[in-house]
C-alpha cells in the first residue's frame, strides 16, 4: 500500500523543476508545507518559513493540495512592506478562507505599516495608546526583570524564530519582507527575541551561541519600537563579551525605541565612579553607538559640576583623590601626574572627564581642566558632530 502511495506521488510530482505548493506528509510523522524541487531521488522542500529540507522521495507518504495557501503566499510576496491597506485586505481574505495564522500575520504587518490602522488593531484585539494600536499587555519598564524559562511548548517557536533570523539576507533592512514579518512578531512576542539576545547560559536565554543571530534579534527588537525590550537591550549593551557585535547592535537598537530612560541609564553608568572603568567604558561605547548628541550635553553638564567641585587652580577647593590599592583602578597607588598638572589619575578623579573624552574622542591635554575649552568646543562642533564606533 505504501509503495502504491509513493508511486502516485511520483506520477503527480515526477516532472523535474518546481512543484506546486503543498503539504508533504513524511514517514516519521512530520508535516512540511511549502514548494518542492525535484532532485532525483529526493525532494528539496522550501517551507514557508524559509527552511530548506531535503527529503527522500521514498520517505514521502502523502500529499495534500493547498490552493488557498498557494494564492495567499503569491499575494503576500507581491505586497510592499508599507502597504497597510494591501496587508489588511489580504488578512480579511485569509480569515474568510480559514487561514487563521496567515490572517494574524497580515493584520500585524498592516499595523507595522500603519500603527493607527483601526481595522487591524481591532481584529487583533489590541488597545489604543496615544492613538496607536498595541497589545493589551502592560508596557512595563522594569530593568533587569526575570521570568521563568521557556516551557517545552515554547521551544519550537523559539527554534523557528532563530531559523528565520538566520535566513535573513546579508544586506537586509527593516523594509525587507522577511525582516518585516519578524518585526511584526517582535511587537507581539518581544520576550521570544529577548531570550535570543541574552547571553548563552543565562536562565532566561535561548542558549544561542551565534552572536550574529543574537545581534540580529537585538536589531529587530529596536525596529519593533517596543519599550518593553529596553531592559534586555540595556543589559546586552553593558555586558562584556569577546564578541562586540551583540552589545553594539543592542546599543543601536536602544536608540530606535525612542525611550529617554535608556539614554539616562547609559549616561548614569558612564558617570558612576563606583563602577570599574571597564563597565563605564562599555557604557561610553554604547553611548557612541546610540548616537544621540543629548548624551554629550548630559556628560558636559556633569563635567561642569565635577570641575567646580575640584578645581586644580583653587587652593580652597583642591582636587579630590579617588580610591587606590587592590580593587581600584589604581591597584599600586602610583601617581600618574604630568609635570604641568598637580593631579593624579584623571579616570579616578573625574569619571565625567574620562566619559566625555571617551564618548567624544576629544581632549585638550593641559587645558581639559578648564571647562571654558569644552564649552567653546561644543558650541562650534555640535551642529556637525558625528559619533565614532
Amino acid at each position: 500500500m505504501r509503495c502504491r502511495a509513493v508511486l502516485v506521488l511520483w506520477i503527480l510530482m515526477g516532472a523535474a523543476g518546481p512543484a506546486a505548493a503543498d503539504v508533504f506528509f513524511l514517514k516519521d510523522g512530520r508535516k512540511l508545507e511549502g514548494t518542492a524541487v525535484d532532485r532525483g531521488d529526493a525532494w528539496e522542500i522550501t517551507t514557508w518559513s524559509g527552511e530548506v529540507v531535503r527529503v527522500l522521495k521514498a520517505d514521502v507518504v502523502g500529499l495534500r493540495k493547498e490552493e488557498e495557501k498557494n494564492k495567499y503566499h503569491a499575494r503576500s510576496k507581491a505586497l510592499k512592506a508599507d502597504d497597510a491597506a494591501g496587508h489588511y485586505d489580504l488578512a480579511l481574505w485569509a480569515k474568510e478562507n480559514k487561514l487563521t495564522e496567515e490572517a494574524t500575520a497580515q493584520f500585524r504587518l498592516a499595523l507595522l505599516a500603519d500603527p493607527f490602522h483601526e481595522g487591524a488593531g481591532k481584529a487583533l484585539g489590541y488597545v489604543q495608546r496615544d492613538g496607536r494600536w498595541q497589545p493589551p499587555q502592560e508596557q512595563g519598564l522594569i530593568i533587569g526583570s526575570t521570568e521563568a524559562p521557556p516551557q517545552p511548548e515554547d521551544r519550537d517557536a523559539l527554534k523557528r524564530t532563530i531559523q528565520r533570523i538566520g535566513k535573513l539576507d546579508a544586506d537586509y533592512g527593516a523594509d525587507d519582507p522577511a525582516a518585516a514579518e519578524l518585526i511584526a512578531q517582535a511587537r507581539e512576542e518581544p520576550k521570544v527575541f529577548e531570550r535570543i539576545v541574552r547571553l548563552p547560559g543565562k536562565r532566561e536565554s535561548a542558549n544561542v551561541d551565534d552572536p550574529a543571530i543574537r545581534a540580529r534579534a537585538a536589531e529587530v527588537l529596536g525596529w519593533s519600537g517596543d519599550r518593553r525590550a529596553m531592559g534586555t537591550l540595556l543589559e546586552a549593551a553593558l555586558e562584556f563579551q569577546e564578541e562586540d557585535r551583540v552589545r553594539l547592535a543592542a546599543a543601536k537598537a536602544l536608540a530606535k525605541l525612542e525611550e529617554p530612560v535608556a539614554l539616562r541609564k547609559l549616561t548614569d553608568v558612564a558617570l558612576d565612579g563606583k563602577l570599574p572603568w571597564v563597565t563605564r567604558r562599555l557604557a561610553c561605547a554604547a553611548l557612541r553607538r546610540y548616537g544621540d548628541k543629548e548624551a554629550v550635553d548630559r556628560l558636559l553638564g556633569a563635567l561642569s559640576f565635577e570641575l567646580a567641585a575640584g578645581n586644580a587652580n583653587d587652593s580652597q577647593n583642591k582636587l579630590r583623590e579617588g580610591p587606590k590599592g587592590l580593587g581600584s583602578d589604581d591597584p599600586l597607588g602610583m601617581p600618574t601626574q604630568a609635570p604641568s598638572l598637580p593631579t593624579r589619575d584623571m579616570t579616578i578623579l573625574y569619571p565625567a572627564l574620562s566619559a566625555v573624552k571617551e564618548v567624544t574622542g576629544t581632549g585638550f591635554d593641559a587645558g581639559e581642566l578648564d571647562y571654558k575649552n569644552w564649552k567653546e568646543w561644543w558650541l562650534k562642533a555640535r551642529g556637525s558632530f558625528k559619533f565614532k564606533d
